[in-house]
């Protein structure tokens, strides 16, 4: 530290020095520059001055003037320039500490915010476990409000929750359901979380989306309308009654599930897998079914007036006839034609049976 000062004070005399030398040199040139550039110009033969001495004089004198002034406007901007460059070096060396700094407030924040919704997602696990169901909502709500928050940890309460309606909404082998009411108020809750909670992928398109799964629930009665019920599996479910009006279901699997006189207006069934599905009395109004899988289906007086049906996979004739349909319902073009075709065929029949 010592050594850095002398040598700052060093300089400083050097250059100190260099100055007074350089003005008293310029002063030198002012004074006797004229008479030593122009000095034939400025005597006559007989050592005696010209009569335009004084111009020559003052004109040399104002060149050597010029020229220090330039010299020092260039010394001035030069070190202006290098003023300008350490100032722009202090700029962007505070730019860097400054984005250092705020990343690392962003990593904190961030590993802050990840502590805070770990304990709100074990507090949450544990209410689900308690004896109370006042408890127990409120670690199904929690778990709402994280999957909403947090896009990584979606998944988890939402596996969490299907795992919590498994449990409570189980079939038991003959068919009935397991606790069904005595945990129907909380598996309600859990349902409409699941199906309310924005959908999170896991990967960039839809088709990676993970899947709920939901299958071997008792989930007879239930009110469960307008709700996001997109990519769940509920295979073999009982849900019978269910009360699903304009709630969505595309791409969900309800393969060998009970649906009698389950209300579907207006829902959306888009690539529906419902196949070996019990449809018997249902009412399809409306709905949305382009793409559906109904092989095996049971459609024993299903409504599906005003249905979407023009691209739906393995409908039959028998399942046809079975349901309820009118000229609204849009079947697909192989499905209209043979209706057509059987329409005029017995229109024929009653006007041959009515002639003389």
């Amino acid at each position: 530290m010592g050594l850095h000062i002398k040598a700052k004070i060093t300089r400083r005399a050097v250059v100190c020095s260099a100055i007074a030398l350089l003005s008293v040199a310029f002063v030198a040139a002012l004074v006797w520059g004229p008479w030593y550039i122009e000095d034939q110009h400025i005597h006559d033969n007989n050592g005696a001055l010209v009569p335009s001495a004084g111009i020559i004089i003052t004109g040399i004198r104002t060149v050597l003037v010029a020229v220090a002034a330039s010299a020092i406007a260039g010394i001035g901007l030069y070190y202006t320039h290098k003023s300008h460059r350490h100032a722009e070096k202090l700029y962007l060396h505070s730019q860097d500490q400054f984005a250092h700094a705020r990343d690392k407030d962003r990593e904190q924040a961030e590993l802050t915010r990840e502590g805070q919704v770990t304990d709100r997602y074990l507090e949450a696990i544990k209410l689900l476990g308690s004896e109370n169901v006042t408890q127990r909502l409120g670690g199904i709500y929690s778990l709402g409000r994280i999957m909403r928050d947090s896009e990584r940890d979606y998944w988890a309460g939402a596996d969490v929750l299907a795992a919590f309606v498994r449990t409570y909404a189980r079939k038991n082998s003959s068919g009935n359901g397991e606790g069904t009411h005595v945990h129907r108020e909380d598996v309600l809750a859990a349902l409409n979380v699941i199906g309310t909670a924005p959908r999170q992928p896991k990967g960039s398109s839809l088709s990676r989306y993970q899947t709920i799964d939901l299958s071997g629930t008792d989930l007879r009665g239930y009110d469960l309308y307008d709700l996001d019920l997109d990519m769940i599996k509920f295979d073999r479910a009982d849900m019978a009654g269910c009360d699903l009006q304009g709630s969505t279901l595309r791409r969900s699997s309800l393969k060998d599930v009970t649906l009698r006189e389950a209300n579907l207006v207006g829902a959306n069934l888009f690539r529906t897998r419902l196949i070996n599905a019990d449809l018997s009395r249902t009412n399809l109004t409306r709905a949305y079914m382009s793409q559906a899988h109904v092989h095996d289906a049971i459609f024993d007086k299903t409504n599906l007036k005003e249905t979407i049906a023009t691209k739906i996979y393995g409908l039959q004739y028998s399942q046809v006839d079975d349901s309820l349909h009118d000229e609204s319902t849009q079947f697909p073009e192989g499905i209209r034609d043979w209706l057509k075709t059987r329409t005029e065929e017995e229109a024929r029949a009653a006007e041959e049976e009515n002639l003389p």
